[in-house]
């Protein structure tokens, strides 16, 4: 049984896509495919979830705070020094001794 892909399903959640294509994903979930059934589950979890969450009114002093908080946050910059590459790094320290 061949699996239908992430994206189709994706599409198929969000309620996009054609006709001929819904309705064939629809007649693989009715086969019984429980690999596809449990990610559309998932996707309709995960569609709920993002929903509710675009809901939610963040107030604009939290919106500053968390602003500030990120900028301070911030790694500073690392200038990255250029290799050079060397046949022999050390060549006092490895050269054979001859005691």
């Amino acid at each position: 049984m061949k699996h239908i892909e992430m994206a189709q399903l994706t599409n198929y959640i969000r309620a996009l896509g054609g006709e001929a294509q819904r309705a064939a994903i629809q007649v693989h979930l009715a086969s019984g495919c429980r690999k596809c059934r449990r990610t559309t589950d998932l996707l309709h979890k995960v569609e709920a979830a993002t929903r509710s969450d675009s809901q939610v009114h963040v107030p604009d002093y939290a919106l500053r705070c968390a602003r500030a908080i990120f900028f301070l946050q911030q790694p500073e910059k690392v200038q990255i020094l250029p290799t050079t590459v060397s046949a022999n790094p050390c060549p006092q320290a490895c050269a054979p001794s001859s005691a």
